[in-house]
This record gives C-alpha cells, structure tokens and sequence, in this order.
C-alpha cells in the first residue's frame, strides 16, 4: 500500500516524526522514531498514534497483531543495511 506522510520533525541523528497525509484506512497517523545511545549500541524506539475510519475499526486487533511483525521486518532491514555498510544518509 503506498501512502503518503508529511514530515513534522527532523533532528538527526536521534528524531524523525512524521504525520500521514491521507489514507483510506486510517483517519489520523503519527509515527516517530528516536535513537538513544546505550551501551555498545543504540535504542530505536518507536511510536504509532493513529485512529481508524470508523468502517474500518473492527480491524484493530488485526492491525496490532500485524504492525508488530511489519516493524519488526522493517527494524532487520534496517540492521542489515548498517552491517553491509549501506550509506543510510542519501
């Protein structure tokens, strides 16, 4: 599905927040991401604030069963990408 967001706050390296703009599914969406530095590594942690169209609300549990496997697969993406050296900065 492709959607399209705006972005609200960009402060490298450590917060990306952005805000869907449109989206049959999904009423309102706020994402972000931020990076703490610990010991030997870094934290992302990430939020999802969203509401759904009212037609769609019967889905909550699928999506909340599904979004924590999509993170999980775009957050290995991401570790491969840092150990084969990709340049994440482009």
């Amino acid at each position: 599905m492709t959607q399209q967001f705006r972005v609200e706050e960009m402060s490298p390296p450590h917060v990306l927040r952005f805000s869907l703009m449109r989206s049959p599914w999904f009423r309102t969406a706020q994402l972000s991401f931020i990076l703490t530095p610990v010991e030997h590594g870094v934290r992302i942690s990430h939020e999802i604030v969203l509401t759904l169209w009212r037609r769609w609300a019967i889905l909550v549990p699928v999506l909340a069963f599904v979004q924590k496997r999509a993170l999980g697969a775009d957050l290995d993406s991401l570790r491969r990408a840092i150990d084969e050296g990709h340049d994440l900065t482009i």
